[in-house]
């Protein structure tokens, strides 16, 4: 052979690497790059979309939340028999196994089913006994703190509405903060320079224009739903439905209980719900 022709043959040897190191990784392999999974969460009930559902993998890193359609999509799964769990409140948790190769893309859909409450007569005369010293330490705030206050009366003819703008028109200096999908997270009417370092919830939420707030701390029947940790989910207090709110209790950073100063925001204030037995 010429020296003109291994001159050619090692250039065009050269130029096929050079294409290849630009090629996507996709294009030269499947492998590696786990599966996607994508798909729909609705109410069975209603076949209603289930806006703000996290949907996780067990065992991994992946994890997403619904839009306002119900739907989601994760990346990069781990290939093999991995379990798709489903949350949402109001709803019980749904598990779906999955059988996923290294390259797959697959779609599913999710039906979630209400939480329904026990009808045995032990558990209704707990819950009224719950519900009984629920409004007797309720009643009690109302009339000794200096937060604000709401019954189920007061809203009952608003029930139309969603519960962002319950919660702003009858709760003077309640602030709700509006980002993408049609989210709703309450934050407090505290100056910016209070609160450069407080969160914006977690990645999905930075996507999707979640503005630096002081964010405040959500409490449902007691319980944290929302602290202002690190990377923490913002809580959309539109997924609830407001005939399921039996009673609202805000306060400020200055009127926070001490049995509700519980986040690392509660110096932005706290929001306490409590949901009807």
């Amino acid at each position: 052979m010429s020296f003109a022709s291994r001159l050619h043959a090692a250039l065009l040897v050269a130029a096929i690497v050079s294409v290849g190191a630009l090629l996507p990784r996709s294009t030269l392999a499947q492998s590696g790059t786990g599966a996607r999974v994508a798909g729909e969460v609705r109410a069975d009930s209603t076949g209603r979309p289930v806006a703000g559902a996290v949907v996780s993998v067990a065992g991994s890193d992946r994890t997403t939340r619904t839009d306002t359609l119900g739907g989601f999509v994760l990346a990069g799964v781990p290939p093999g028999t991995p379990t798709l769990t489903v949350r949402a409140i109001g709803f019980a948790a749904r598990e779906v196994p999955l059988r996923l190769a290294d390259g797959d893309s697959i779609d599913v859909a999710v039906r979630l089913t209400r939480a329904s409450p026990e009808l045995a007569a032990v558990t209704v005369t707990a819950s009224t006994e719950r519900r009984s010293i629920f409004f007797d330490d309720f009643t009690a705030r109302r009339r000794t703190s200096n937060g604000r206050f709401l019954d189920h009366s007061q809203f009952a003819q608003d029930l139309h509405q969603p519960l962002s703008t319950i919660l702003r028109t009858r709760m003077p200096g309640v602030r709700i903060v509006r980002y993408g999908g049609g989210r709703m997270a309450l934050a407090s009417n505290r100056g910016v320079d209070s609160f450069m370092l407080t969160p914006q919830g977690d990645a999905y939420d930075r996507n999707l224009g979640a503005p630096k707030a002081c964010y405040v701390q959500v409490i449902i029947n007691n319980a944290l739903v929302y602290g202002g940790g690190r990377e923490e989910t913002l809580y959309n207090v539109d997924l609830l439905q407001p005939e399921r709110v039996e009673a609202v209790e805000f306060y400020t950073s200055s009127t926070v209980p001490p049995e509700f100063n519980r986040g690392s925001t509660s110096t932005c204030g706290a929001l306490v719900l409590w949901l009807r037995p």
